[in-house]
């Protein structure tokens, strides 16, 4: 399977299963947070499959880990 069906697949229940806790909470920031950067995954994830020389959504995955683990 490709990386990127995976990341899209992975996206797609995340948004499923989340955004509804999000709603729920009432809580505009952490809703809008979650769509911004979900759209930033999945808009990234689609230009890497139609072969755009943008960063790869993996690379910036990586860099935000390796970030987080400091």
């Amino acid at each position: 399977m490709n990386w990127d069906w995976l990341l899209l697949l992975i996206l797609l229940v995340a948004a499923v299963t989340q955004l509804p806790q999000l709603i729920r909470l009432r809580s505009p920031q952490d809703t809008a947070v979650f769509c911004v950067l979900w759209l930033l995954t999945a808009s990234a994830t689609i230009a890497d499959m139609a072969g755009s020389t943008v960063i790869r959504p993996m690379n910036w995955v990586e860099s935000i880990v390796k970030l987080l683990h400091l």
